[in-house]
């Protein structure tokens, strides 16, 4: 602690950098993946988290509790699901303010396509904010050793961007 008295006069009036928010969805960890598979789901997140680590991004894990509380734009400039497949309309209403409000969002594979319960959705929840509408979901056999595949069942998804996205 010796050097620390040093650098107090560098931090005084000094200002959080902004950070990007990454989801750790308990919802999608508890209803899609089982106990047994749960390393699929984790491997989504800690991808998306190592991938931050490299390109020395700073960012902060949340929960959907602290989405739907509200995530301030000045804190965080953006907000990621990483396959963030279960999320309840209160989440999806949060997000859709946060965006609003000038963050940003990315949302991979199929965010959004669950609610909070685990139940498929006739529209992903997102689509709307996203500006996509969903085409297609195919369910097929599968045989990887990750993710849905390593269940027996492989899904894939294709999706239409809509005039006036910003996608």
């Amino acid at each position: 602690f010796g050097r620390v008295k040093e650098v107090v006069p560098f931090l005084r009036d000094g200002r959080r950098l902004c950070n990007i928010a990454l989801l750790h969805s308990i919802a999608t960890k508890e209803f899609v993946y089982s106990r047994k598979n749960e390393r699929a789901y984790m491997d989504n997140l800690e991808g998306m988290n190592s991938a931050l680590l490299n390109h020395h991004l700073p960012f902060e894990f949340v929960t959907e509790r602290d989405v739907e509380s509200g995530l301030d734009t000045k804190r965080f400039k953006a907000l990621i699901l990483a396959n963030a497949m279960c999320l309840s309309d209160s989440t999806v209403k949060a997000i859709g303010d946060f965006v609003s409000a000038g963050g940003g969002l990315l949302a991979t594979y199929r965010s959004s396509m669950l609610n909070e319960k685990g139940e498929e959705r006739d529209e992903m929840g997102l689509a709307p904010i996203l500006g996509i509408e969903t085409m297609g979901l195919v369910v097929r056999p599968g045989g990887g050793q990750v993710g849905t595949a390593a269940l027996g069942r492989e899904a894939t998804n294709w999706y239409r961007v809509l005039a006036g996205s910003p996608v």
